[in-house]
């Protein structure tokens, strides 16, 4: 479990490094943006702001423990080290 979260932790870092370098200067882009996803029995809305300053707001209730092997716990650190390496404020809404 423990390198599973290190492993997690990693691929959102890079992942979050990979985006923001991407981006770039950020000319020519929106710096506000949001999305809602209708799912089954739950409504998810992402709102984000490439601000430059990493911020997390994560309110989202997943019923499943787990989903095949992983545990949805897990889903936390990654949007956190994501939006961290980012550098952008990250509002997941459940």
């Amino acid at each position: 479990m423990r390198r599973f979260l290190a492993g997690l932790w990693l691929l959102g870092l890079a992942l979050g490094q990979a985006l923001r370098e991407a981006l770039g200067d950020k000319v020519g882009i929106r710096r506000f943006g949001d999305a809602s996803c209708p799912l089954d029995e739950a409504l998810v809305s992402v709102v984000i702001d490439l601000s430059g300053r990493p911020f997390l707001a994560y309110n989202l209730k997943i019923k499943a423990a787990r989903v095949g092997k992983f545990d949805t716990e897990l889903l936390h650190d990654f949007m956190l080290a994501f939006s961290n390496q980012a550098l952008m404020n990250l509002h997941l809404n459940q």
